[in-house]
């Protein structure tokens, strides 16, 4: 009866070992842009985070509107950066508008996988009040598929722990 259930105890353990892993690979990520429609003075600054890609996927940021090549140099009326998410799945860009910025801007965010979110900024002449260095609403969110992950794989670690404990120590009274 114990060989039952120490084989039994075994496979559990190899097989959320196994199983863990690949449900992580195979996790889809639905990517999500920032609010459209950040106002923001000519010349000024605004920081944009992208949340829910994959952890470190290679994501472009592309950003088109009327003198958008002045952002950094690119082709004329688009701005494309390539970044990396970080760990959570964020992807952030901080561009400074061309002082002759106007009109609307669309800033879409592509990852490695063909996922895709759009965003948008609106050049004001003048915004009264404005800090250029604002980065909009805080990020209070979570994501706890991380958290999730990690707590089943210490689980893991802890069940493999507690059969590979047990065996040797049968094996010790059996000697």
């Amino acid at each position: 009866m114990r060989k039952i259930t120490r084989g039994l105890a075994t496979a559990a353990v190899a097989a959320a070992l196994i199983a863990g892993p690949a449900a992580a690979a195979n996790a889809s990520y639905e990517p999500t842009a920032p609010a459209a429609g950040f106002s923001v003075n000519a010349d000024g600054v605004v920081t944009l985070t992208f949340t829910g890609f994959a952890p470190d996927a290679l994501v472009t940021i592309t950003i088109r509107g009327e003198n958008a090549s002045q952002i950094q140099t690119a082709a004329a009326s688009t701005f494309t950066t390539t970044t990396t998410s970080d760990a959570e799945g964020n992807a952030t860009i901080t561009v400074r508008l061309p002082a002759s910025a106007s009109g609307n801007y669309s800033v879409v965010a592509v990852d490695e996988f063909g996922n895709e979110v759009t965003s948008s900024i609106s050049a004001a002449a003048l915004v009264a009040a404005q800090d250029d260095d604002a980065e909009g609403l805080a990020n209070t969110g979570s994501d706890s598929a991380a958290a999730f992950w990690f707590a089943g794989g210490l689980l893991a670690l802890g069940a493999t722990t507690v059969v590979t404990l047990n065996v040797v120590r049968r094996n010790r009274a059996q000697a």
